[in-house]
């Protein structure tokens, strides 16, 4: 009795499965098949289209794996002669495939009416070549003063700019597709416009990329090459001596014969010199003044008398 109720219920789901799978197979075949007259299956037309994937933007991510590093070095030397110096690192730059950015040579008044001059030099070198640049440099007959070495990574902003300029010129790309298609003048000049501020602000970013491209791949450094001056030697201050009885007896001494010898110099100069002068030079005027006056006193007391009246 149980088995014959089981097997009706069998049955039924058997029958409902092949029901099932035949609706499922038409609807399949209505949907792939277009020409039996059951329904035409089609795509809308506003469904994007897989396009194969762009790999590169790929590319550039792995090329920018590598780091963007700025290398920058200073040098502060002394030298006798500055402007041997400037010149040999002027030969350097162009010897590594650089250039020169900066070159000066300043002279400078200083003590005692003399000139200083001091060489300034700025140059770019590959950035692999510096510290040979700088080894070089030590090389010379010179006194390094300060030496700087200093890099900078600039990956980060290297990226934004790339995907900047990635943006703006899928931005132009599109408002150059639109101005082609356009029919109305102000639709296309408006378009026009934003065209041309995409492209000025691609310009800019261009500009900064090359910028960065130039500074990693050539290092800067700047050398100040100031003149060794030779300072007076001082004179130095004589240390006092002891007082002792002894130098100043010594002293004495020769002070008293330094006056006894001027004294006699002196008498010897008064007898031998000024008398005999004197007597040649002086005494005759004052002989003749002596007589002529005593000539001229008499002659006027014998006119006086003979002009005088006779008393009788």
């Amino acid at each position: 009795m149980r088995n014959s109720r089981k097997i009706p219920l069998l049955l039924f789901i058997v029958v409902l499965g092949l029901v099932f799978s035949g609706c499922g197979g038409a609807s399949e075949a209505s949907y792939n098949n277009a020409g039996d007259g059951a329904v035409n299956y089609e795509a809308p037309a506003s469904e994007p289209v897989e396009e194969a994937p762009d790999t590169s933007h790929d590319q550039s991510q792995t090329a920018l794996q590598q780091r963007i590093i700025v290398m920058e070095g200073s040098m502060t030397v002394k030298s006798y002669e500055p402007e041997p110096v400037v010149n040999f690192i002027t030969q350097l730059a162009e010897r590594y495939g650089g250039y020169i950015v900066d070159s000066s040579l300043t002279k400078h008044p200083v003590a005692n009416g003399e000139e200083r001059t001091d060489g300034y030099i700025k140059i770019r070198v590959p950035a692999g070549k510096l510290t040979e640049a700088i080894s070089e440099i030590e090389a010379l007959d010179l006194t390094v003063v300060t030496k700087d070495l200093a890099g900078k990574d600039v990956t980060a902003e290297y990226v934004d700019l790339k995907s900047q300029l990635r943006n703006l010129e899928d931005a132009a790309a599109q408002l150059q597709a639109i101005m082609d298609n356009a029919t109305d003048t102000e639709a296309v000049l408006e378009v026009y416009r934003e065209l041309a501020d995409v492209n000025e602000e691609a310009e800019v970013i261009r500009g900064q990329i090359q910028y960065y491209d130039d500074v990693s791949s050539m290092s800067s450094l700047e050398v100040t090459v100031n003149q060794i001056v030779d300072e007076p030697t001082p004179t130095p201050t004589p240390t006092p001596k002891p007082w002792s009885l002894s130098p100043a007896f010594e002293d004495s001494t020769e002070d008293l014969s330094r006056s006894m010898k001027n004294w006699l110099e002196n008498v010897v100069w008064f007898i031998v010199y000024f008398i005999p002068n004197f007597l040649l030079r002086v005494v005759p005027w004052l002989l003749a003044i002596y007589f002529g006056g005593r000539w001229v006193l008499r002659k006027l007391k014998k006119d006086k008398k003979s002009i005088e009246p006779k008393n009788e």
